[in-house]
Order: C-alpha cells, then sequence, then structure tokens
C-alpha cells in the first residue's frame, strides 16, 4: 500500500513482486526445513542474471503499439535464450533436441 500512492501502477507491480519474493524464500526455508533437501544456489543466481538481462532488454523499448510489445518480448527471449547458453545453464546440444522435436509435430 505504501508505494501505490506515489508510484500508481509501477508501485501496485512491485509491492506485489517484493511480497511474492518474500512468501517464495520463507516456502523455501520450510521446504529444507521439512524435506531436507538443498537448492543449487549457483544455478539459482545464473537463472537470475539471464532473466535480469531479458528484463533489460525488453525495458530498453519503448512499449506504445502491440507490435512493439511483440518485438520486446521476443528480443527479450532472445537475449534469455543466449544468456542461459553462455551461462551454461543450458547446452547447445538441448537448444537442437529440442527444435527437432517441435518440428516433427
Amino acid at each position: 500500500y505504501i508505494l501505490i500512492p506515489r508510484y500508481g501502477l509501477t508501485g501496485a507491480a512491485f509491492s506485489v513482486l517484493f511480497s511474492l519474493m518474500f512468501k517464495s524464500l520463507v516456502l523455501y526455508f520450510q521446504a529444507v526445513r521439512g524435506f531436507q533437501f538443498s537448492i543449487d544456489l549457483i544455478l539459482f543466481l545464473k537463472i537470475i542474471i539471464a532473466s535480469s538481462v531479458m528484463i533489460l532488454i525488453a525495458f530498453a523499448f519503448n512499449v506504445d503499439s502491440i507490435f512493439t510489445l511483440i518485438a520486446a518480448a521476443f528480443v527479450g527471449c532472445l537475449f534469455y535464450m543466449a544468456a542461459l547458453l553462455l551461462l551454461k545453464i543450458i547446452r547447445y546440444e538441448d537448444v537442437f533436441r529440442f527444435y527437432n522435436r517441435i518440428k516433427r509435430t
């Protein structure tokens, strides 16, 4: 509620983002305590970095029509895939295997 009067819709979006992040952290710690598992934090950070690159690229577009929105989403996805490949989260073989499966259907 604090961010909405000052920042409007953007403040509401960030409020939801922060609350969901907090909820995810609480659920993570409860799951670790209850099920004794661990998450690869390096992999998690790499995914966060790749997502941040995609968001920064998408925000670089001045979205004023449906065409620029689609273009921003497409270019953002391309940069996300490139970041995943560069950070070695996925391999080139995985991309080709995925492409071949889509081509068959």
